[in-house]
């Protein structure tokens, strides 16, 4: 702030000084100040507390020494001093002539800094930010477990407490808590339920519900602003059996063809003078569901019959070894053939003449065949022969004989699916 009326010029030129001990100056008035230009003036020195006055602006100013008390001096005008101040007030900034104020003086203590306000108490009632399984989930797998997201750090006696289902009871779980608190995790002690049925269009799933109630409190106390709830559904087990459509394959010295097979005949494998025969089934995958998530199982079932319908002793490494099951992808099957175009092997169905019930499981098949059913016409086909084309049988009648009838040859499957 600049000092422009007489009356402060007169004030700074005398240099009075209240409280001090002694008064030094040169000049008497300040019309001599303001003529001369030229007194030399230095503070009076009344005590050690107080700060210096601060330098005025022009380059004959001088600093007014440290007081102990009163207010710290202002500088003087052009050639004065300013005058010794009391403990803790430094001078005023001037410009110009005039000096100024300098702020606190180092006479009087402090704090380092501002206080800091005292922090506010947590009011604010927690939420659920999220859960997972998500609210209305399906197809959720057996292995699963529930997490809970809450908005801030939960009180997790209160929480645990407030925590009630009837499919997922408290003592079947083990409850873990994030670090920060703010992430429970539900862990199933044993595995979730897979509803099993028969008819995938009907079949129900597993459901499973669990709610937090109000009283959850975070670690402020403040409990849940609303109760929450939460429900998903495990996958659906289905069992469903399909029936085939069967082709004989038959080989000999003019080529090999496939036509349908007769039920009053039946899917022959073996030889039967210059004939070598086989069989292929295949099964119609279109009528799965869309959203099959995973093939547990998928058993071959066929019935052979020895003796009336068959002849001959063709089991055995030294005659036509054993009857076996391949993955096959013929693309119309009536290009099939009794060798090559095998996908994999899928096992032995047959090593022995007794009659009765063969099972194989050929899950692995059908697992490729759905994925790539698009390709594939929806079709898993299988193609049912001995291992061994020894031509020393070729014109000896040995065979055997399976039932073709659709609901004889069937694949039994076991999957999993929302």
């Amino acid at each position: 702030m600049a000092f422009h009326s007489l009356g402060a010029r007169v004030r700074f030129c005398r240099a009075v000084v209240l409280g001090a001990s002694a008064l030094i100056a040169n000049c008497s008035d300040y019309e001599s100040c303001e003529q001369t230009r030229s007194c030399t003036s230095s503070g009076s020195s009344a005590g050690t507390g107080g700060a210096l006055g601060a330098v005025g602006s022009h380059p004959d100013g001088s600093a007014g020494t440290a007081g102990s008390g009163g207010n710290a001096g202002t500088a003087g005008d052009a050639a004065m001093a300013g005058t010794a101040g009391t403990v803790g007030r430094a001078g005023t900034a001037g410009d110009g002539h005039d000096a100024g104020d300098s702020g606190d003086a180092a006479g009087e203590s402090s704090d380092a800094g501002p206080d800091s306000p005292d922090a506010r108490p947590d009011t604010t009632a927690p939420t659920v930010v999220s859960v997972t399984p998500t609210n209305g989930a399906k197809g959720i797998a057996k292995d699963s477990n529930v997490v809970i997201v809450f908005s801030e750090r939960m009180d997790p006696t209160k929480t645990l407490a407030a925590y009630s289902s009837t499919d997922l009871p408290a003592a079947n779980v083990n409850f873990t808590w994030s670090t920060d608190g703010t992430r429970l995790t539900i862990d199933p002690k044993a595995d979730l339920t897979y509803q099993a049925n028969t008819a995938p269009s009907t079949a129900q799933a597993k459901s499973y519900a669990f709610s937090i109630a109000t009283s959850a409190a975070d670690s402020a106390g403040n409990t849940l602003a609303t109760a929450f709830t939460s429900r998903f559904s495990t996958l659906r087990r289905v069992v469903q059996k399909l029936n085939s459509n069967n082709y004989a394959i038959n080989a000999d010295p003019s080529g090999t063809y496939v036509e349908g097979c007769s039920t009053g005949i039946g899917i022959t494998v073996g030889t039967y003078i210059d004939y070598w025969f086989g069989g292929l089934t295949e099964f119609d995958l279109s009528v799965l569901p869309a959203d099959v998530r995973l093939f547990e199982k998928a058993q071959l079932d066929t019935v052979q019959y020895y003796g009336t319908y068959s002849t001959g002793d063709p089991f055995g490494s030294d005659r036509l070894g054993a009857i076996v099951c391949d993955h096959t992808t013929y693309n119309p099957p009536t290009s099939g053939a009794l060798a090559g175009g095998v996908v994999r092997r899928m096992g032995t169905l047959s090593a022995d003449a007794n009659d009765g019930p063969r099972s194989l499981d050929v899950v692995n098949a059908v697992r490729e065949d759905y994925q790539l059913r698009a390709a594939r016409r929806n079709k898993t086909q299988l193609r049912i022969a001995f291992t061994i084309q020894n031509p020393d049988l070729l014109h000896t009648p040995s065979y055997v004989t399976f039932d073709c009838a659709a609901s004889a040859l069937t694949l039994t499957l076991t999957y999993l699916a929302p």
